[in-house]
Parts: C-alpha cells; sequence; structure tokens
C-alpha cells in the first residue's frame, strides 16, 4: 500500500505519493522518510563552476569523518581479495578469476576514492541536490566542487535496496538508493575533475554518476525522488524551479 507523506495526518494537505517501486518499503522506515519532514527544502542561488542560477534545495546530511576509516577498511578489503585472486590466477593458471580481479579491484577503487572525497571535502559546502530549470546540481562537499547534469543529459533515475553483511543473529542494515543516470558519463564527469571516475563507469558499463543513500538525505527520501521524477518527466514546469513555487509545490506533494 501506498504510504501518505503528509504533514496533515488525514492526507487532506498533501497528495498521496506512491511508495518509489525498487525500494524496500517497511513502516517503521516510512515512518522515519517522514519524521524528517519538507522544512528544510527552500529556493537558493546555484553556483556550479560558472553556471549560475536559482533552483530548489534538497539538502542531504555532512558525511562524517569516521565513514572515511569504514570506507578504507572496506577498500583495503577488495583490494586484498583482489590480490589474492591475481596470485591464484598465476600460481594456478586459473584465468577466469581475472574477472573476479576486476570487478573486487573496482569496488576497491570506489571506497578508496570515497575516502579521498572524505577527506578532502570542502568544508564552506551544504550537501544536496539543487534542482535549476536547465539543469541537476549535485553537491556532495567534495574538494572537486558540484557536478552539474543538464536535464536533456538525463537518462533516468534508478532505484535499488542493498543490503550489508551475511544474517545471523541480527538483522542486516540495508539502505534504499537514489541513482541519477546519465546518457554520457564522461562528458558529466571529466569536465570537473572525476576523470577516474569517468574510467570507472565505462568500465563497468554503468551509467549512474551520483548515488544517494536515504540515510543522507535530511528530507522525506519519498518526497526527495518523486521531486526529482517530477521535473525531469515535467520539462513545462522546470521554470517554477526560480522560484517559490517549486517548493510550494513539494510541500502540497503535488508531484504527480
Amino acid at each position: 500500500m501506498p504510504f501518505v507523506n503528509s504533514e496533515d495526518p488525514n492526507g487532506v494537505s498533501g497528495y498521496v505519493l506512491p511508495w518509489p517501486e525498487g525500494w524496500r518499503e517497511t513502516l517503521r522506515r516510512a515512518r522515519s522518510y517522514e519524521a524528517k519532514g519538507v522544512e528544510r527544502v527552500r529556493t537558493v542561488e546555484v553556483d556550479a563552476r560558472g553556471f549560475r542560477d536559482t533552483g530548489m534545495l534538497l539538502p542531504m546530511k555532512v558525511t562524517p569523518l569516521w565513514w572515511g576509516a569504514l570506507f578504507a577498511i572496506l577498500g583495503s578489503f577488495f583490494v586484498f581479495c583482489a590480490l589474492v585472486l591475481l596470485v591464484a590466477a598465476f600460481v594456478e593458471g586459473e584465468w577466469g578469476n581475472l574477472v573476479g580481479v576486476l570487478v573486487l579491484g573496482a569496488f576497491g577503487t570506489i571506497f578508496w576514492a570515497s575516502v579521498v572525497a572524505v577527506v578532502r571535502r570542502r568544508k564552506d559546502a551544504v550537501p544536496g541536490l539543487r534542482l535549476t530549470p536547465a539543469r541537476i546540481v549535485f553537491d556532495g562537499g567534495a574538494a572537486q566542487g558540484p557536478l552539474s547534469i543538464p536535464w536533456d543529459e538525463m537518462d533516468g533515475i534508478r532505484l535499488f535496496t542493498t543490503r550489508y553483511g551475511r544474517r545471523t543473529i541480527f538483522p542486516r542494515p540495508w539502505h534504499n538508493w537514489l541513482s541519477l543516470d546519465v546518457k554520457a558519463p564522461s562528458a558529466v564527469l571529466e569536465p570537473v575533475g572525476h576523470r577516474a571516475s569517468a574510467r570507472l563507469a565505462q568500465r563497468l558499463r554503468t551509467h549512474g554518476v551520483v548515488a544517494i543513500a536515504d540515510s543522507r538525505w535530511r528530507v522525506d527520501a519519498v518526497v526527495a525522488y518523486h521531486a526529482v521524477r517530477f521535473y525531469l518527466d515535467s520539462p513545462d514546469h522546470r521554470r517554477e524551479l526560480a522560484d517559490d513555487r517549486a517548493v510550494s509545490r513539494l510541500r502540497r506533494r503535488a508531484l504527480r
């Protein structure tokens, strides 16, 4: 059943927004999303490497420094596993292991790139997704600066759920993710200094350039998804992103 994301418990002031397909739904997680509300959404000035405009900010949390240590541990683990497979391939002549080496090495690269991003983050950054009439601007606080994606370059939104670890006694933790896919990742990533990410995306044959976990949003994740989806599918309404009409629409949940 769809969950009512509305400040009004009777749903009078807002729309019933369907739960996004591809996300795991539990009552506890839905209440956690709703508790964040949408009060932090606001209209801001956007400045991304020469591009200036006004847009709607969907704010996110600042990545804590201890995440860097976690990413380093995970990155080291994947690199170690890749080296083990590589040694086994040379010693035993099992060259089929090279596929596993590439995959594990890719994951290790991703996590170590995340370590660098956390350590070198900009102290003055306001993390979030900014929707403007011309483009989507993602600022995760990385040293390279914001990532700017013209609406015409968007190839869609991909939703998925990731579980972590193996279930023994306690339930496995999990996150719902939102990925922004583009037509040409290199054209979006390389101009802002994300060359390693562009090469990795090419090797993995993925079109995703931004992936956001539900725990990072400072607003209702379901509403944030529907806001991005609405303006992606409704180019005629993007003009309102330049003023307070977009914020008003989002707070009414008029995103269908």
